[in-house]
Order: structure tokens, then C-alpha cells, then sequence
């Protein structure tokens, strides 16, 4: 990850700052939106000169102009005319132990596979080549949807999924329903993320897999023995698929081996 520093100075000292801080957020909102940075780590603060925003991104050059929409400059514009001056960028650094190794360079990947960013090194998109994060706005969009210059939906399964696995890690209230919504492939998360995988499919030309959340308390044997939850037909791969030791061709879908086979099961 790379920590970078939007600054614009603030040529009027008189600039209504509620409502630039409001232009802000529209801001950041837009950047994420269009993947260009992360949600992990937002900072707007203002100084005596400067209005400041310190975003987290997986590429150095995320925040290039060339990789924005229509949202992310009509916020940017918008700024600079309240504020007189333009946006200055500064790379602050980088985050360990994310490197551009993580990054995908193939060409045209012939797949693709969606799983939750925060399991995935920053993007929830990754080549089914090599196995590495695909920045989103090297994605198309879908031209018909309402949020056609950004990708929207995408960024709300992200997030409602981080609500699930967060409820699931804290081991209380909800766990078990979040682990369905992450383990089922017909719960409403994955029959939203599985919508996303065939829209991203229609526009890039490539088969683009669902990744099934797998912490069963089952045996090894058991777990190995498992049928595609979505036709019944064989899944278990006989060399794993990067980190997948389940894949499906025909609905999709791939998972991983449970980590829970250790417990007793009944």
C-alpha cells in the first residue's frame, strides 16, 4: 500500500470550511468508488494555509488523472474553484507489507476471481493467471447501470462482506449468520457478488470466478469429499488453483479447504 497526501492551498482565508470539508468526502468517496484508493486509512484535516487528505492506494501512480471518472473531477474541480489553487500530490510512503510483487502485469488475463479485499491485499479483484490484484480501474464498467462511471456495486458487496467477516471474527452476536451469508453460494451476499462476477465477465470477456468462504467443522476427508454447492458435480482439484483447492467451471465458484477441520465434529 502507498500513503499519499492531497494538499491545495487556500488561496481565500475566508473559504467556507464546512462546506469544503463536505467536498472532501464527496471526494474521497468518488476515489474509492473508482478504486483508485483504499478505505483503509482516510485523514481530511485543515491547517491555517491548506486543506489536507491522506488516502491509501495499491499503486504509486493510483491517483494519476488519467485513471479518473466523471465523480472524482467534478469533486476535484469543485475544490480548486473554492479553494483558488490546485491539488498538489505527495507520495508519503509505503505500507509494509504490501509491493508492487502483489501487483497483476498480465496483459489480457483469460479469468478473474472476486474475493474480499481486506483477504486479498487491497483489491477484491485478482488475474486468474497469476494470482495478483487487479486494480479496478483497469476494469470496464458497466454502461447499464445508474453508476456507470464508477463501480458501485462492486464496492457495496466489498463492504457489506467486511461487515459479515468482521461479525464472524468477533465470534458473538451474528457469527453464524454472517458465516452463512460467506460460506452459502445462494445467500444474498453471494447472489450479489456472483451478479457483480457476471457483469465484470460481460464487459471484460473472461470467466470471472466467486470465492466461497470455507470454515466448516469437518474432518480433511470430509471437507475433500464435498460436492459444487451450486450443480452437486465434482470440485476438488488435484493441485490447488493458486490458493484454491475448490474450483468450479461451470458455476464459477471456488473455496479453500476449512481451517476448522482440528475441532470434533458431531
Amino acid at each position: 500500500m502507498y500513503i499519499h497526501e492531497l494538499s491545495i492551498d487556500l488561496i481565500d482565508p475566508k473559504t467556507e470550511r464546512e462546506s469544503l470539508y463536505d467536498e472532501a468526502l464527496s471526494l474521497y468517496s468518488a476515489l474509492y468508488k473508482n478504486g483508485q484508493i483504499q478505505e483503509l486509512t482516510f485523514v481530511v484535516y485543515f491547517t491555517d494555509e491548506q486543506l489536507v487528505l491522506a488516502v491509501t492506494s495499491i499503486e504509486k501512480n493510483s491517483l494519476s488523472k488519467k485513471h479518473e471518472n466523471i465523480y472524482v473531477k467534478e469533486f476535484r474541480k469543485n475544490i480548486e474553484k473554492m479553494c483558488g489553487s490546485k491539488f498538489k500530490t505527495k507520495l508519503l510512503g509505503q505500507e509494509p507489507p504490501y509491493d508492487q510483487e502483489h501487483l497483476c502485469r498480465c496483459a489480457k488475463p483469460k479469468s478473474l476471481y472476486l474475493q474480499y479485499s481486506e483477504l486479498n491485499y487491497g483489491s477484491p479483484l485478482s488475474c486468474g493467471d497469476c494470482g495478483k490484484n487487479v486494480p479496478l480501474y483497469r476494469i470496464p464498467r458497466s454502461p447499464e447501470k445508474i453508476a456507470e462511471k464508477e463501480y458501485f456495486s462492486l464496492c457495496c458487496w466489498d463492504r457489506s462482506y467486511k461487515a459479515c467477516y468482521r461479525l464472524w471474527a468477533l465470534c458473538g452476536c451474528g457469527e453464524r449468520w454472517a458465516t452463512r451469508q460467506m460460506q452459502k453460494h445462494d445467500s444474498g451476499l453471494s447472489k450479489e457478488g456472483r451478479d457483480v462476477c457476471k457483469d465484470i465477465s460481460k464487459h471484460t470477456g473472461v470467466p470471472v470466478y466467486y470465492f466461497l468462504f470455507n470454515y466448516r467443522a469437518l474432518t480433511a476427508k470430509q471437507d475433500q469429499g464435498r460436492k459444487c454447492p451450486g450443480c452437486g458435480g465434482d470440485w476438488l482439484l488435484k493441485e490447488p488453483w493458486h490458493v484454491f483447492h475448490f474450483k468450479c467451471d461451470n458455476c464459477l465458484l471456488i473455496s479453500e479447504l476449512t481451517a476448522n477441520s482440528s475441532r470434533k465434529c458431531k
